[in-house]
């Protein structure tokens, strides 16, 4: 009996493949726009609530961190980003799309992030939301609620 090979996830994702992707049960998408350096932005949650990819999650760097340190933004424990994760119906299982409004600047600090814990089925997408909206791909707002899953360890 031959084993099963198991695709190896992608790192970059296209804009096209998570198009096609999107009905997916095991795929999740997290907006992870972060505009510390850039002031003259919205915070980027905001910016989520405005525009983002359908069922997209918000993934605040610096709220999903270490709180017991002066320092900003570091890495939560893996308690508290299980936690996140799970409050947002993550499961283990699931193929996470990380992307950002800047294209792949903060993206890549939280697919960092899922990979530190152990999340390997983590990916890019490549030119994050500038790249979905220069694809006339269809973006929601708030009042398009996201779907809610499962349950994720660290």
């Amino acid at each position: 009996m031959c084993a099963k090979k198991i695709e190896p996830v992608p790192l970059i994702v296209s804009p096209e493949w998570l198009h096609a992707s999107l009905k997916s049960s095991s795929v999740i998408v997290y907006d992870a726009t972060w505009n510390k350096l850039f002031p003259q932005r919205k915070h980027g949650r905001d910016e989520w609530v405005e525009k983002r990819i359908a069922d997209a999650l918000f993934f605040d760097i610096d709220d999903v961190c270490d709180k017991k340190t002066s320092l900003p933004h570091m890495l939560p424990t893996p308690e508290d980003f299980a936690d996140k994760l799970s409050s947002d119906g993550v499961r283990n299982t699931d193929h996470v799309i990380v992307y950002d409004s800047h294209g792949q600047l903060s993206a890549a600090r939280v697919f960092w992030t899922f990979k530190v814990f152990g999340h390997e089925q983590v990916s890019v997408l490549n030119g994050g939301l500038p790249a979905w909206i220069a694809r006339n791909y269809e973006v929601h707002d708030a009042t398009s609620p996201p779907k809610v899953r499962g349950k994720v360890t660290a």
